[in-house]
């Protein structure tokens, strides 16, 4: 009882032939119900589950039991004492059958899992939202394990901003430098051995031509960040990047512009 309770887990015994559930104390203090309130019956668990849930795991219990495999396991939404839904893994093993091999006994628990359910659906609009804005604003993602020289890039960012194919070898640094105009290059090492040499948090941005799949150079405009470990050593720098090329051409062509109305004065 008290491994149960520190777990955040109660306990449940059903009796298939009568319909009976016999519910553990750790069960009925888990959902905030007093000894009496729940009933020893199939349908105090049926009637308390989510209604977009409830097709699904009557129909997967009733599986689960046809198939006579021993165990199963499940997610879903449950009421509690108060009128609240909370995700649940539930376990469940059948433990003893007739001489015809049909289950008639079947034990598991239920462990509340609502917080971690909650956090992931959290990350995961955040990251959706984070995806969107990332679309919108024409940017590639990359990240760069110091310690493995190893480098991470989104891939639609590879895509759409330069128009790498999905499948392009630039995994280290050296194959990324490989691909910077020459006459960038000496610039873009020095920069990279500042920021190795910077204290942790250290922001920095640069601009160079990268080759693309097609052999022209892109203007790129990268914007990034350094973390140290709790030794202060590097370990990863993250950033974005931004194809500036069409903006670096409007840049040119008003110049030349500029230049000519001078010229005629």
């Amino acid at each position: 009882r008290f491994a149960l309770e520190a777990a955040n887990q109660g306990a449940w015994d059903w009796n298939l032939q009568t319909n009976e559930v016999i519910y553990s104390d750790s069960y009925k203090k888990m959902y905030g119900f007093a000894d009496n309130e729940l009933k020893n019956h199939f349908s105090e668990w049926v009637t308390r589950i989510h209604p977009e849930d409830r097709k699904k795991m009557q129909e997967l219990v009733s599986a689960h039991i046809e198939s006579r495999n021993l165990d199963h396991d499940s997610q879903y939404r449950i009421r509690d004492g108060e009128g609240r839904y909370r995700w649940i893994m539930a376990k469940g093993r059948l433990v003893s059958f007739d001489e015809n091999g049909k289950p008639l006994r079947m034990i598991g628990t239920h462990t509340d899992i609502t917080d971690a359910v909650n956090r992931e659906l959290e990350l995961k609009q955040i990251n959706e939202r984070f995806n969107c804005m990332m679309k919108a604003t024409h940017e590639l993602l990359w990240e760069w394990d110091v310690v493995n020289n190893k480098i991470f890039r989104s891939k639609d960012g590879v895509r759409n901003e330069l128009e790498l194919a999905d499948g392009s070898p630039i995994e280290r640094m050296e194959q990324l430098l490989q691909r910077v105009h020459p006459d960038d290059l000496e610039s873009v090492h020095a920069i990279l051995n500042k920021v190795l040499k910077a204290p942790h948090g250290f922001t920095f941005e640069l601009e160079y031509r990268f080759r693309r799949r097609n052999g022209e150079y892109a203007y790129v405009y990268d914007r990034a960040i350094l973390l140290r470990d709790e030794n202060n050593q590097p370990v990863r720098v993250i950033g974005s990047a931004q194809n500036i090329s069409e903006r670096k051409r409007l840049e040119k062509d008003l110049g030349v512009r500029l230049l000519h109305r001078t010229t005629r004065r």
